[in-house]
């Protein structure tokens, strides 16, 4: 359970539904770390994708930037932009009139730039 983390839904999309909680832990003993001040560092994530962690040094919560919310409409915004390069990227690899097909093919499938 959970003592710090008091958000009960994503922030960006409101989702309510938890996937995940997590207390950190010490890698070789697997007790629960703890700061100097007493707090834990803890983990929250959504089924959006969007994760929130109690950070202890400030006592406060903060975004994870790593685990973002798939419903952020400047996540679906770079998605969309990241579509359409690739299919720039594609097209000007099949314009490629000197280069056989299956050096196209090669690069079409990120194999990369190697003759």
């Amino acid at each position: 359970m959970l003592k710090h983390l008091k958000e009960s839904k994503c922030p960006v999309c409101g989702d309510s539904t938890v996937v995940g909680e997590e207390i950190e832990r010490d890698i070789l003993s697997k007790t629960i770390r703890i700061h100097t001040n007493g707090q834990r560092w803890e983990t929250r994530t959504f089924l959006c994708g969007q994760a929130i962690n109690w950070i202890p040094n400030f006592s406060k919560s903060e975004l994870d930037e790593y685990y973002t919310c798939k419903n952020n409409p400047e996540y679906r915004l770079k998605l969309e932009k990241r579509k359409v390069a690739v299919a720039r990227v594609r097209s000007f690899i099949d314009s490629l009139n000197d280069v056989d097909d299956e050096y196209k093919t090669h690069l079409k499938n990120g194999r990369g730039y190697s003759c």
